[in-house]
């Protein structure tokens, strides 16, 4: 018995790692159905050893249907006291198996965090930070809350910069300059998308300028910031070439003409 319970238990043993092994190297693959997540490996692992282990109270002549019985009965109290943990385990796998959000992408958490989904376990999914921080946010919070996935359909991104211009300025020569300025950026810089034609418009009338927004694309969310800060610099220089003015916020005070009434 006890040799039988030896090989149970190393058979056990392997056949967790093999399992473990065979669904990562499979959700690894281009072009799974199951997303690549250490939550599957670990429950593989989980459903092995629970079947090693009535193999082995198997192999000790211990009945186990009445043990799965009393299991059964004493469910109902393990899953009230486990609730907020298996509503993070199965919030997990909702997420995973819908791939709204998979290992690698680029997200933003509704509190405002934006990183790279570095992995989802049977509790916490882990996301990176530019920082290289891990913030660890449990399951059933992103299956609750608003996440912004910027990976998911396509690596390219548009990001939109707002600007402002001072009310006496020519909005032709303005339009033109920036959309020229955009157009050279997506050419000549690295990580643009050569064939993107930027979008200009006015959106409104401000404080003390009038505002326009204009949109450039980059070839993958980490590109983004590199093109914003050359495209800022370019504007700038455009802008100061053609005498084209951008206000620091401003009020116009108008005193009242009319005696005071101790004059």
């Amino acid at each position: 018995t006890v040799v039988e319970i030896a090989f149970i238990v190393v058979l056990t043993y392997f056949a967790a790692r093999v399992a473990g092994r065979v669904i990562r190297a499979y959700t690894e693959h281009e072009g799974a159905r199951l997303p690549s997540s250490s939550i599957f490996v670990n429950l593989a692992r989980a459903i092995v050893w629970t079947l090693g282990s009535l193999s082995v109270l198997a192999a000790l002549g211990i009945s186990i249907t009445p043990l799965i019985t009393a299991l059964g009965v004493g469910g109902l109290a393990i899953g009230l006291a486990l609730q907020s943990t298996l509503e993070n385990v199965f919030s997990g796998i909702q997420v995973l198996m819908s791939r709204q959000i998979e290992q690698g992408d680029f997200v933003q958490l509704e509190s405002g965090e934006q990183g790279w989904v570095h992995d989802v376990t049977w509790r916490n999914t882990t996301i990176k930070l530019f920082s290289n921080d891990l913030v660890i946010v449990p399951n059933s919070t992103i299956a609750k809350s608003r996440v912004v996935n910027y990976t998911s359909m396509d690596e390219q991104h548009v990001t939109w910069i707002n600007v402002g211009v001072a009310y006496d300025s020519d909005l032709d020569l303005v339009e033109r300059v920036t959309v020229d300025t955009a157009r050279s950026l997506q050419h000549e810089a690295e990580g643009a998308v050569r064939a993107y034609e930027p979008l200009f418009r006015f959106t409104e009338f401000g404080d003390y300028s009038i505002r326009l927004t204009v949109s450039i694309r980059s070839e993958s969310i980490e590109n983004r910031w590199v093109l914003r800060h050359e495209f800022i610099k370019r504007l700038h220089a455009a802008y100061a070439a053609e005498g084209i003015h951008i206000p620091f916020p401003q009020r116009d005070v108008h005193l009242d003409p009319r005696p005071s009434p101790a004059e």
